[in-house]
């Protein structure tokens, strides 16, 4: 569940008499909590109402620095949404010189509120040691609760982890089952890999067959080591 604080604090004070529309407030937030079934993220405060944004959204012809000195206070107020955006302009170097270690600094509170591409970064971070001590037992940890909420990138980067035995244990069948996730939802990178998968029997029996339908479909989709594995093949 995806909260907008200023919404549940409101509904604390008075209902919503709309039927059609689904709120919480902080006593229903607080029993879900305690079901320990449900986990609560923090979608935003009150970014909704800094019109006309509507949002964390960018405004048209917003430059990149000007987009992150707005961004900035909303991320040190606690947005999760904001510190996203923030960690992202560190970690590309937009609007600011690139700084690995500042991208850290707010990837890590906004992946422990469930803003899934920080998460997805953040592995990424720990895997590399770009900002933070190389730790890959963390990124394989990232990449697992991105991958769980869907993410087709972060399914790819825990099989490769799977894969290679970086912060798990090796197992190519958890590698290929991952990846066959991300190629069945069209994830250029995971049907790369599940061919290579069927074409050197990783996690799955040889399969030649199959091996060239997944790089072909990685292929059209520009892979270029998909299209250079079959062309030496």
């Amino acid at each position: 569940v995806a909260v907008i604080g200023a919404s549940c604090e409101r509904f604390s004070e008075t209902r919503d008499p709309n039927p059609a529309y689904a709120s919480l407030d902080w006593e229903d937030l607080s029993r879900l909590a305690a079901t320990g079934r449900v986990e609560i993220a923090c979608h935003s405060y009150d970014l909704h109402r800094l019109s006309p944004r509507k949002g964390a959204g960018r405004l048209p012809g917003e430059s990149d620095a000007a987009y992150l000195r707005r961004m900035l206070p909303l991320a040190e107020g606690g947005d999760a949404r904001a510190q996203c955006i923030v960690g992202e302009a560190y970690f590309h170097g937009r609007g600011t010189d690139r700084d690995y270690a500042q991208a850290v600094r707010w990837y890590a509170p906004a992946a422990a509120a469930q803003q899934v591409g920080a998460q997805v970064s953040l592995g990424l971070c720990n895997l590399r040691g770009w900002g933070c001590p190389q730790n890959s037992r963390r990124a394989a940890y990232w990449f697992h609760r991105a991958a769980k909420a869907g993410n087709l990138g972060a399914m790819v980067d825990l099989a490769f982890c799977y894969h290679a035995g970086l912060g798990v244990a090796r197992d190519d069948r958890m590698a290929f089952d991952w990846a066959m996730k991300a190629a069945q939802r069209g994830h250029m990178r995971g049907q790369c890999m599940v061919g290579e998968f069927y074409l050197d029997g990783y996690g799955v029996e040889k399969d030649q067959r199959r091996a060239d339908d997944w790089l072909q479909r990685a292929a059209r989709q520009g892979d270029e080591r998909a299209q250079e594995l079959l062309r030496t093949r």
